[in-house]
């Protein structure tokens, strides 16, 4: 089986065979397309980045992101960057196919995903993140990212102040 690149935008995030494959194991489960000799289409199917779920809240000025990762046996496989110019925090990796599964074995149901995955957590332009205190734990499968604040600056404010005399 060819490899085809996952993009996300103009960015290339790498090898896509376990994604096609799980787009091949949808194909089997739903009508294939049919070109005009009634063949399967040997067109690769659309390929994506995985989304993974993701939980995020708010307590006490920090922003806690909680990104499910099932099957990555090691933290450093995820990497975590902080895009200070879009206010930005972006996620991505690589989701293993799980154990017990085979190239070309006949797949009837796939739902468990595979694949490089990519989240971006997008903040709000007036609210600046003090990146130098972000902070990561990845435990049973789950990332997660404590995103703190900076103080909010006070507006200017202008008193006018009496001269004694």
């Amino acid at each position: 089986m060819s490899s085809y690149p996952i993009f996300i935008g103009s960015e290339l995030l790498g090898d896509a065979r376990a994604a096609l494959h799980a787009g091949m194991c949808a194909r089997r489960l739903h009508k294939s397309p049919r070109t005009r000799k009634g063949k399967v289409s040997k067109t690769p199917p659309k390929v994506f980045c995985v989304k993974p779920p993701i939980d995020i809240v708010e307590r006490d000025g920090t922003y806690l992101a909680h990104i499910a990762n099932p099957g990555v046996a090691n933290q450093d496989d995820i990497k975590v960057e902080y895009h200070e110019d879009r206010n930005t925090v972006i996620i991505s990796g690589s989701l293993p196919v799980m154990a017990g599964q085979r190239q070309g074995d006949k797949c009837h149901i796939k739902e468990l995903p595979s694949g490089n995955f990519c989240r971006e957590i997008d903040f709000p332009e007036h609210e600046a993140i003090d990146a130098s205190k972000i902070s990561l734990d990845y435990e049973h499968g789950i990332l997660s990212i404590s995103i703190p604040k900076l103080p909010v600056r006070r507006a200017a404010t202008v008193q006018k102040i009496k001269i004694r005399g």
